[in-house]
């Protein structure tokens, strides 16, 4: 670059070309150091640089832009002065241009749209499973809910069973006393008839007073044996038990010790009799109720506190 005058030029540079080196001389035969330069890059640098001989000037890494280059020349000659210019024109690199930002703006726009597509995309899954997974709780709930009325349904359809069986064994059992009772009596009838029949033909015959005492004698020894017939009573407890789920069995099991009066006495009071029908039907008197009671308590040691018939009703329950 010659600078006898002012001379101002344009340089267009790549950005792959911002680091430079300008060379500048102002020709002077006379004197070997005979020029002194200074010079600054406006844009880049703030003031002029020291006068020097160096007629060189390097920068590096200059961002885009427009720079001017000033250079100014002394002649220590003949005194005179000269500048001159350069403008310098650094073009942004190829990811800085118009296009580049063009680009960005589309892979920022794609990216957010493909953000939300993708979180769109995601909470939908996540709906989806958590209608799956409302759907399996119903259809679990639903399925608990029918085992549940299956079973209350099956429960109940055993206790009807069970109900209908207890009933069932109860009018058996009581049909059964009743023609066990009616068979007996009528048996009891029948032999008080004929002992009867005999009385009134030995009556008839006028026979001794002695003869006539024995017969009225067994006529009432054989009451009392169909009072205490034994398989009257065990077609009795047969049926009982049926009734109150083998009582008889399990009250003998937990008390070996009790004898087959105190069986008879245990099986009444389970059935809620008074004192007044025990003694009826077994052929005794009130008071040796009591006192066969009073026996029984200790048999199946009772606190004295405790009521017995109580004991009777909740055993085996």
């Amino acid at each position: 670059m010659r600078c006898p005058e002012l001379v101002k030029e344009e340089v267009v540079l790549p950005h792959s070309l911002n680091s430079i080196r300008i060379e500048y001389v102002m020709p002077e035969y006379r004197g070997e150091k005979g020029v002194l330069y200074s010079c600054y890059l406006e844009g880049y640098e703030k003031e002029m640089s020291t006068m020097s001989h160096s007629s060189s000037k390097e920068y590096t890494k200059l961002e885009k832009g427009k720079y001017i280059f000033h250079v100014k020349a002394r002649n220590l000659v003949d005194g005179t002065e000269s500048e001159s210019q350069i403008v310098i024109r650094i073009l942004p690199a190829w990811y800085e241009t118009w296009w580049a930002y063009l680009l960005y703006i589309i892979l920022i726009v794609t990216g957010v749209w493909a953000l939300l597509r993708y979180m769109n995309l995601r909470a939908e899954k996540e709906l989806t499973k958590v209608k799956k997974e409302k759907e399996r709780q119903m259809k679990e709930q639903q399925m608990e809910f029918h085992l549940a009325e299956e079973k209350k349904e099956k429960e109940l359809a055993k206790l009807r069973s069970k109900q209908l069986e207890v009933e069932l064994k109860h009018k058996s059992s009581e049909l059964s006393d009743s023609a066990m009772n009616l068979v007996r009596k009528n048996d009891m009838l029948q032999a008080i008839d004929q002992n009867m029949e005999q009385l009134s033909e030995s009556v008839r015959r006028e026979e001794t007073k002695a003869r006539l005492v024995k017969k009225i004698g067994d006529i009432r020894k054989e009451i009392k044996m169909h009072m205490n017939d034994d398989d009257n009573w065990n077609k009795f407890e047969e049926n009982f038990n049926l009734v109150y789920d083998n009582f008889s069995q399990k009250i003998m099991e937990a008390f070996p010790q009790l004898k087959k009066s105190d069986l008879k006495l245990c099986v009444y009071l389970r059935m809620g009799l008074s004192s007044k029908e025990m003694a009826s039907l077994l052929n005794t008197s009130v008071r040796s109720i009591e006192t066969a009671r009073y026996r029984l308590r200790k048999k199946l040691d009772i606190d004295t506190g405790s009521n017995l018939t109580d004991f009777i009703q909740g055993f085996g329950n």
